[in-house]
């Protein structure tokens, strides 16, 4: 199993990163966690925009795929952190993708109660994308585990992956 860290952006105000991952199994299966923020946006940040984020030409995750020689029709799952427009700005770009998410955020975010879900709601509430709802702790793949981790917001989740010579790493996503 293998790891990858991409940055997908910055967070204006503090400078934080805006982070998905890739983990690729052994048996081939690949598995993108969050989708980061608009690749729309991207390359069109300017100095005093009231963009909240910063995503650099290239810095998108269709490009980060491609960097490691992967396209949106080669990643199979996609695990939901949240539906927050940093973390679910491209599910659009991966329509032959399963979708993994806590059916208590899923429901809150379809439910558009929350107004900075509804950001990015015509990226990630579409006909065409399969989601399957899980509830709680569950073992995704051998290796990978979702932990229900509530808090940020209603359904959150983080996963655990257990890789064979780092050991375990905690994505808190």
């Amino acid at each position: 199993m293998r790891l990858y860290l991409f940055r997908t952006g910055t967070l204006v105000a503090t400078g934080a990163p805006i982070a998905c991952y890739l983990i690729q199994t052994d048996d081939g299966t690949n598995v993108l966690v969050d989708t980061g923020y608009p690749r729309a946006r991207a390359g069109r940040y300017m100095s005093g925009s009231p963009e909240p984020i910063r995503v650099d030409a290239g810095e998108d995750i269709v490009s980060r795929l491609a960097e490691i020689g992967l396209a949106p029709q080669d990643v199979h799952m996609v695990v939901c952190s949240h539906l927050d427009p940093d973390h679910a700005g491209n599910h659009d770009a991966f329509p032959g993708a399963e979708f993994v998410i806590q059916r208590e955020h899923h429901e809150l975010a379809k439910s558009g109660s929350v107004p900075r879900l509804e950001m990015t709601r015509s990226a990630w509430d579409r006909p065409e994308l399969k989601y399957r709802q899980v509830e709680g702790d569950t073992e995704l793949l051998p290796g990978i585990e979702l932990l229900e981790t509530s808090g940020h917001i209603a359904g959150h989740q983080s996963l655990l992956v257990r890789l064979p010579e780092t050991g375990p790493v905690l994505l808190a996503v």
